[in-house]
């Protein structure tokens, strides 16, 4: 299992503008922290957004093995024949769509179906739109790679945001355990303690600071 830890400091001015969380469905599900505790941070954030893409679907026999809603929402579908054979086809499409200024993104896909448990692969040309979202930028003051005890992920779970100081203070008692100490050493594992103790710990701050852990 994967495991990554980050300390995410929220601020008015990033390192880099392209990391930044939408405020968007942010719910005690998501963090254990109301959003009004994160006010002052939130603002207009530029983004892009793929909505609109085409299908390319070169067996007619995997359509029922593709989600219906992924389906219905495309701006349009090609079956029965491979890409490049549909090529000149979409190029009329796009540029009736007014669609052939925007950057594109081309992907190919898995689904399966409910009543198959084989899977089936399809391509998709997305575009991409200029929007604006709300959400809060952040730079990422501290990281983990692995090295947490079982414990941790008692305590925690992957893909959630943590703001409390004794979040962070049990998630460095998380750090190592007698495993990690058995197999990279002692001397090891007391640096990775020191290290998260500094870059989490220490550097906490209330309303800035989110532990994220994905796993």
């Amino acid at each position: 299992m994967g495991l990554d830890v980050c300390h995410y400091k929220l601020t008015l001015n990033p390192d880099d503008r392209n990391n930044y969380l939408e405020t968007e469905g942010w719910d005690a599900s998501s963090c254990n922290l109301p959003l009004d505790t994160f006010t002052s941070y939130i603002q207009d954030i530029p983004s892009v957004e793929f909505n609109k893409y085409i299908l390319v679907i070169e067996d007619k026999r995997h359509l029922d093995k593709i989600d219906k809603g992924i389906l219905e929402s495309a701006v349009q579908v090609y079956t029965g024949s491979a890409i490049e054979k549909v090529k000149d086809k979409i190029e009329e499409f796009i540029l009736s769509q007014r669609l052939d200024k925007l950057e594109r993104q081309y992907l190919t896909c898995e689904s399966s179906g409910s009543n198959s448990e084989s899977n089936c692969t399809y391509q998709s040309i997305s575009f991409a739109e200029n929007t604006i979202v709300q959400g809060f930028y952040y730079n990422e003051v501290g990281y983990q790679r692995k090295g947490m005890s079982n414990d941790f992920y008692a305590k925690f779970k992957g893909y959630e945001f943590y703001g409390k100081k004794e979040d962070f203070e049990n998630a460095l008692k998380c750090v190592g355990d007698e495993w990690y100490i058995e197999k990279w050493g002692q001397e090891v594992v007391n640096k990775m303690r020191e290290d998260f103790r500094r870059d989490f710990v220490d550097s906490f701050e209330f309303g800035l600071s989110l532990l994220y852990p994905s796993f």
